[in-house]
């Protein structure tokens, strides 16, 4: 670890710390795919080694404020202290005793000031315990709120009318009746002719006996009355009030009954603590390695220096280190956080270290730095003859795909990619995500262009096929009855699901071709294979789709659809029907205007 927290030093006269380096290096350049060099460290020539640690800096601070108030409480028989403060003015709330504070906390509390507490009689209730109660005054009872007083509410039957719609008519005050007729008709046989009467049957429409024609008859529950007992208070117009329970009376809710109030001060105590801290990383490291900058939190380090006191001095390391500016600068900020409310109680310095050695070495004649960290001497490489590998590979695949050759582009970001180079990671991945998404394309394509023909085409094929054969088994052969109430909408609703299924082909055959990604090299070949999966998806859907219609399955689609159409038909019904009431007085007012004008001018 650290020595007197030294800024930099050669240490490239140490052997076995070069040794360990390069078998770091080893090991980390051989983890790594898809480059040529295998054993690195074994094959750069090492310049030299410096130990340029970095130091993590933490600077604690408990800060305290108080505050004085009154209150009071129930008194419950607490032992009450000779009275000593009259006035919130008697005492200094610093001068109270408080419970000893030895670890960083952010809490608040309240405490008693001893000495302050009197008891008094219950100004609410004066020392009765209870108060009248505020919903019924005392009177114990309230006027009903389910009738307002009025012992009645309406008829929950008939919504208060009196009246009801009649059941045996349905409201229309007719019925429709069948009845038989007799006619002349005049028969031949080509010989003679004669007469015969042929008996008919005719629908006609008579006044509802059970109404009279009215469409309404009388609420049996209210007699016609449309008022019936109010079931809150039975008629009685009032009832025992809910808060006070009949009683009047509530317990009172300042001395919660217990008649007496003590009366005290107490202080309220505020703690807080700040937490600052940064990490001093030498200017050689901070300017070239952006990946040590981003995760140096995560390195391994080990606490140099610690002090805890009420109040820390600034210079707290040795005269002229350089981690000292750092430090007195938020020692400077604490000591402004102090007021005359508001006291430091005791503060926190640590300093850790990363040990943190900078290699200077060359390969093939060019010079590279390279990061080593902790004792399990991680390697942070910076820009190392793998990451030009990597580079290399990332300009290759972007020339690719601006040629066009996307599936060779996919590969070659996916290499370089796969070699995690921390300062251009972000950039192949855009660029393989991009690249990609080009390649996928071609495979939507070629299923699009399969959806929509299956689904123009085949939809003419599927409705005939629903229309004209619609093979089923025996029990559900209703289905293919001209006179069954589904048949006029059954083929439609089959051929809708089916162009339904025929989507789901378009989305399942995405979904499988998109692991597919680069191994199909060409654009023609990936929109053919997008045309072949989802044409295989659609015909597998579909053939599944006519097997369950065979057992009658499908019949709770045709249903859905006939309920369907129902209710449109119903919302269209009622909106022609406002739009009419709507027109119609529109077209009162309107005459009512042009009569006003016509009398005046």
């Amino acid at each position: 670890m650290a020595d007197n927290f030294v800024y930099e030093k050669d240490v490239s006269d140490n052997k076995d710390l070069e040794l360990s380096i390069r078998q770091s290096i080893n090991s980390w350049a051989n983890s790594i795919p898809n480059h040529p060099f295998t054993n690195l460290g074994d094959t750069i020539d090492i310049k030299s080694i410096w130990y340029k640690p970095s130091y993590p800096i933490r600077l604690r601070s408990q800060y305290e404020e108080r505050s004085k108030f009154k209150d009071h409480e129930p008194f419950k028989g607490q032992n009450i202290p000779p009275r000593k403060y009259y006035e919130l003015s008697d005492f200094n709330s610093w001068d109270i005793s408080l419970k000893k504070v030895n670890e960083f906390e952010n809490s608040t509390s309240k405490y008693y000031v001893d000495g302050s507490q009197y008891v008094t009689n219950c100004h609410r209730c004066n020392a009765s315990g209870s108060v009248i109660c505020h919903r019924c005054s005392g009177n114990r009872i309230i006027t009903c709120p389910g009738c307002s007083g009025s012992g009645k509410v309406n008829c929950s039957s008939c919504g208060g009318s009196g009246t009801k719609s009649c059941s045996s008519c349905g409201g229309s005050g007719s019925k429709s009746e069948q009845v038989s007729r007799t006619r002349q008709v005049q028969r031949s046989n080509g010989v003679e002719t004669w007469m015969e009467t042929e008996t008919y049957y005719e629908t006609v429409s008579r006044s509802c006996s059970s109404c009279g024609g009215s469409g309404r008859n009388r609420c049996y529950t209210c007699s016609g009355s449309g008022k019936i007992t109010c079931p809150r208070c039975s008629g009685r117009r009032s009832i025992t009030c809910p808060v006070c329970s009949g009683t009047g009376s509530l317990v009172c809710p300042v001395c919660m009954g217990k008649t007496k109030l003590m009366h005290h001060f107490y202080v309220k105590r505020d703690l807080e603590f700040t937490d600052k801290g940064t990490c001093i990383i030498h200017d050689d490291i901070y300017d070239d390695f952006p990946e040590y900058l981003k995760n140096f939190s995560g390195y391994e380090s080990e606490i140099v220096f610690s002090t805890k006191n009420k109040s820390l001095e600034k210079g707290q390391l040795p005269a002229q280190n350089h981690l000292n500016k750092f430090i007195d600068k938020y020692i400077e900020e604490a000591e402004d956080e102090n007021t005359n409310s508001h006291c430091k109680l005791f503060q926190k310095l640590d300093v850790s270290c990363i040990d943190t050695w900078l290699v200077t070495y060359t390969l093939k004649g060019k010079d590279y730095n390279m990061v080593i960290t902790g004792n399990q001497l991680h390697v942070i490489p910076g820009l190392s003859p793998i990451y030009e590998v990597a580079h290399g590979l990332w300009e290759k695949g972007i020339s690719s795909a601006r040629n066009y050759m996307y599936s060779r582009s996919s590969r070659l970001l996916t290499k370089s990619l796969s070699i995690d180079v921390f300062e251009i990671r972000d950039n192949i991945k855009l660029a393989l995500n991009t690249v990609n998404g080009k390649i996928n394309d071609s495979y939507r394509l070629g299923s699009y262009i399969t959806l929509l023909l299956i689904a123009f085409f085949g939809g003419f094929l599927i409705y005939t096929y629903y229309s004209e054969v619609n093979y089923v088994f025996d029990y559900v052969d209703f289905i293919n009855d001209p006179d069954n109430f589904l048949y006029p909408i059954h083929a439609w609703a089959q051929t809708f699901l089916s162009v339904y299924l025929i989507y789901l082909a378009y989305l399942s055959s995405k979904a499988c071709l998109k692991p597919v990604g680069n191994k199909i090299p060409l654009v023609l070949l990936r929109i053919s294979a997008g045309i072949l999966c989802t044409l295989l998806f659609a015909v597998f859907y579909i053939l599944i789709w006519a097997l369950l219609n065979a057992t009658g399955f499908s019949l709770i689609v045709t249903l859905a659809a006939w309920f369907a159409v129902k209710l449109i038909l119903i919302i269209w019904w009622l909106i022609k029907i406002i739009l009419g009431l709507v027109i119609f007085v529109v077209q009162i007012v309107w005459g009512i205007l042009k009569w006003i004008w016509g009398l005046f001018f």
